[in-house]
């Protein structure tokens, strides 16, 4: 789910000047479509993804409640 949802936050990020350029720049000016905005907090996700990776590792070890539990439970199955 996450890496699909990066992809998806990358791949927006990457149209927008496109969509920018083709509406003559009629895309709200909204800050969360601001292209540098939305590379720098790509950016910082990428850099704390080593970090994340251990601690969600820790967790899973940890944890009393096996992933496919939770995610049946978040998911609403």
């Amino acid at each position: 789910m996450a890496v699909r949802e990066w992809a998806r936050f990358a791949a927006r990020t990457a149209v927008l000047p496109v969509r920018r350029a083709l509406t003559g720049g009629r895309i709200a000016d909204a800050p969360n479509l601001r292209a540098g905005l939305r590379c720098r907090v790509l950016s910082g996700a990428i850099a704390r993804l080593p970090r994340t990776v251990r601690e969600r590792r820790a967790i899973t070890r940890l944890g009393a409640v096996d992933r496919a539990a939770v995610w049946d439970t978040f998911h609403g199955q």
